[in-house]
């Protein structure tokens, strides 16, 4: 595994190539097809206002209106020399009169469209145009006394004759004026036909520069895409061969992970079996001197388990573990000589837990664990060490329970359902005053930073590590004295009977690593040897409970479910000494992180044979009720 990953990790450790850089000719081109693009919408603007400008003008509309004029003229000076036509002192008829009267209007509607503002700008510039509007002027204010709504005089051939000689009078400049205007406007249209050319002539030009330097322009970005989507590729090629290289570290951390596991479970499990039976010797009637050698044997044991716990945690035990003295002593020899003695000893104790002097006060305990078989172990160990002890199932009964009642001490299992340990212990630090302060101790299995810095995070005051003996459970009760006033006033329990001598051990199984003898005896002398049957038989049915919800959580791809129901039968293993089986289940959870399927079924189907294999175990020796086992 080692090799592997140094093979892999020199590879994908190369530093990451830069991102290939933009080069100048990207830029440039990119501000030349800017500036086209403001060349032609300069140019679009310029077209329209130019549109605009002839709209306001609208000249060649005047001359047109300039047309039916003239025309007008000539039916008007027809119609009045009609009128002169007809014999003197006839007048005018009738018809005659509305017909000359219609021409008039009609001419009079049609000067008048020379009045407005475009009509005198375009007349403006013609002089000859003045003289025309001023004689037509004239004419329509002499012709109004005749021909006006209302008129003032009766139009007779005299006046109608000195009408006519004014009315011709005006013929030829209004020719005129009509040539010289249509001339003008045609030299306006010429011109602004002339201007939109060259601006289209512009426009052509700047749309061909705008279209090639658009082609040069995705020429470039082209090529620039693809350099990026092969700097893209490389870079994910690096990202994968990173990847494999953490799965390859990861893989070889849990393997280490798994080492210290089991290493710790190898190692631990017979000393805490050690210690559990030196706790039971000091009890018992036998020699005097046999209590010194006791002592001392007990505290090296602890020295060993607290010196693997250093170890496990990669840090020096030594400097946070006990001091070593050493004393001079006078002591009589065999031989009735006396002399000095350079006697060394050793005083320890686990990391913040003080050494046991004298009986243990009552207190109120809350015991939170969600293990049925454990909750009774521990609670046994509390009451023969002198405690009331109150039981809790999860995190959510627990912070219940406090807010009823005061607790000298809380010991909090931190994997339980509903709501774990750490989150209780954060929602009980959350609720403010005397309760808010209850010493919180977490009960764990695991022996690794990450679960002590999660509990102290949320407020634990100290984190013990399972399984637990009866000296350091002493030993954590003398730490935290009691609080409440109910216990501190009410009569101490009486001190715990002295055990009897533990009787010769059974015969050593074919499987030794399926049973440690030395932690039954010591649950046998707490719990009584009439309870170990149903204590035993309750902890092969959890056991074979938790294998039907693992298959069911693999079914389900409930992973979370899986390492929970793998958990719950670790605790309760190492309490009543079945190491293999606390092993098989710690492999479940921690396997069940990341482990493929078929190892997880294999791992399960391990499981469920060693629960089998330990129970057949257990009831030869008479631990469990002989009975049928249920087919699994």
């Amino acid at each position: 595994m080692s090799r592997t990953i140094a093979a892999a990790l020199p590879e994908a450790t190369v530093a990451p190539e830069p991102a290939p850089r933009v080069g100048p000719w990207f830029a440039i081109v990119g501000l030349l097809l800017v500036a086209a693009m403001l060349a032609a919408s300069f140019v679009q603007i310029s077209q329209r206002a130019l549109l605009k400008q002839a709209l306001l003008n609208q000249d060649d509309y005047l001359v047109l209106s300039l047309y039916p004029l003239e025309s007008e003229y000539e039916r008007l000076r027809a119609q009045w020399r009609v009128q002169l036509a007809l014999p003197a002192g006839s007048g005018l008829t009738s018809e005659a009169a509305q017909a000359l009267q219609l021409r008039y209007d009609i001419f009079v509607s049609r000067v008048s469209l020379m009045q407005t503002a475009r009509a005198q700008r375009l007349l403006n510039a013609m002089p000859q145009a003045q003289t025309l509007v001023v004689g037509l002027a004239r004419f329509i204010a002499h012709g109004d006394d005749y021909l006006g709504r209302p008129s003032k005089a009766v139009l007779d051939s005299t006046a109608a004759g000195h009408l006519l000689a004014e009315l011709d009078t005006l013929g030829e400049g209004l020719h005129q004026v009509l040539v010289d205007a249509s001339l003008q406007v045609a030299a306006q249209i010429t011109e602004r036909q002339e201007a939109l050319r060259r601006h289209n002539d512009i426009g052509l030009g700047l749309t061909g520069s705008l279209l090639a330097l658009m082609l040069l322009f995705a020429a470039i970005a082209l090529r620039q895409m693809r350099r990026l989507e092969r700097h893209r590729q490389r870079q994910q090629h690096l990202a994968t061969a990173l990847r494999e290289a953490r799965i390859l570290a990861e893989h070889a951390s849990d393997a280490k992970s798994l080492f210290l596991a089991d290493l710790s479970h190898a190692m631990r499990t017979p000393l805490n079996g050690l210690l559990g039976m030196l706790g039971l010797l000091k009890d018992a009637p036998l020699d005097p001197r046999a209590g010194h050698w006791l002592s001392a044997a007990d505290e090296s044991a602890t020295q060993l388990l607290r010196s693997l716990d250093g170890m496990l945690k990669h840090g020096p035990p030594a400097s946070r573990n006990g001091a070593v003295s050493t004393a001079q002593q006078t002591r009589s020899t065999p031989s009735g000589a006396v002399g000095a003695v350079g006697t060394v000893g050793a005083t320890s104790a686990a990391p913040g837990l003080p050494a046991i002097a004298g009986p243990l006060a009552a207190r109120h305990v809350l015991l939170v664990e969600d293990h049925p078989i454990n909750r009774q172990y521990m609670a046994a160990v509390l009451e023969r060490l002198g405690q009331h002890c109150t039981l809790a199932d999860n995190g959510l009964q627990a912070l219940q329970v406090v807010q009823q009642h005061s607790f000298d001490l809380v010991l909090m299992d931190v994997h339980m359902p509903v709501m774990d340990g750490v989150e209780a212990t954060r929602a009980i630090r959350a609720l403010g005053g005397a309760t808010a302060r209850t010493p919180i101790v977490a009960l764990t299995a695991d022996v690794f930073d990450d679960t002590e810095r999660r509990c102290h995070e949320a407020g634990v005051d100290q984190v013990l590590t399972k399984p637990i003996s009866r000296q350091t459970l002493a030993q954590l009760l003398a730490q935290w004295p009691p609080r409440t006033l109910a216990v501190a006033e009410a009569p101490a329990s009486p001190a715990p009977a002295p055990l009897a001598a533990p009787p010769s051990a059974p015969a050593a199984p074919a499987q030794p690593r399926l049973i440690d003898p030395a932690v039954m005896m010591t649950v046998r002398d707490l719990m009584g040897a009439e309870r170990l049957p149903s204590l035993y038989q309750g902890v092969f049915d959890h056991a074979r409970d938790s294998t039907r919800r693992m298959r069911e959580a693999m079914r389900q791809a409930d992973l979370l479910a899986l390492r929970r129901a793998a958990h719950a039968v670790k605790g309760a293993a190492l309490n009543f000494g079945l190491p293999a089986l606390a092993g098989a289940a710690d492999l479940l959870s921690r396997a069940s992180d990341d482990g493929p399927a078929p190892q997880l079924a294999l791992a399960v189907q391990r499981f469920d044979e060693l629960v089998e294999a330990t129970q057949a175990l257990c009831a030869a020796d008479g631990l469990v009720e002989t009975r049928a086992l249920p087919t699994p």
